[in-house]
């Protein structure tokens, strides 16, 4: 009887289920919401990560395929057509957090940040929708002699 009342215990292997969902963005007429679904991949000692799209009424869920690394900070544009987020892009030691955008329909994500000597951090829509603000850091200047 006292065997029968012991509740299941955490195991090591049941945190290979746990998902990480995360920065909820309402889309600008309130139907939809996007948010960042993370799921660890153990054998890579990293998280994998998605964009969902869930519809506000129904709950109903759909991904929005990226093959960009690192991805995080979605925002919807101001006439909730496109979805701006930030993604790892480069190789070696020039990998950096530029900005992508993807139709909120979904398809293919396209870089729009250039060659950058640092990552994005931020960024925001302007209010018309045709262009976009950011802040990178500055590299400083480098100083040669004592």
């Amino acid at each position: 009887p006292a065997q029968e009342n012991r509740k299941e215990r955490v195991q090591l292997n049941d945190l290979s289920k746990i998902v990480r969902v995360s920065d909820p963005q309402i889309s600008p007429d309130g139907k939809s919401v996007i948010i960042l679904v993370s799921r660890p991949n153990y054998e890579e000692n990293r998280f994998e990560s998605e964009f969902a799209v869930v519809d506000a009424a129904s709950g109903a869920q759909r991904k929005i395929a990226v093959e960009q690394r690192g991805i995080g900070h979605a925002r919807w544009s101001p006439d909730g057509s496109r979805i701006a987020f930030l993604a790892l892009a480069g190789s070696g030691q020039n990998v950096r957090r530029h900005i992508f955008i993807i139709p909120a329909a979904g398809g293919e994500a396209r870089q729009i940040t250039g060659n950058l000597p640092t990552s994005v951090q931020q960024f925001s829509w302007r209010p018309d929708g045709r262009e976009i603000a950011f802040s990178a850091s500055e590299v400083p200047e480098k100083k040669t002699g004592e």
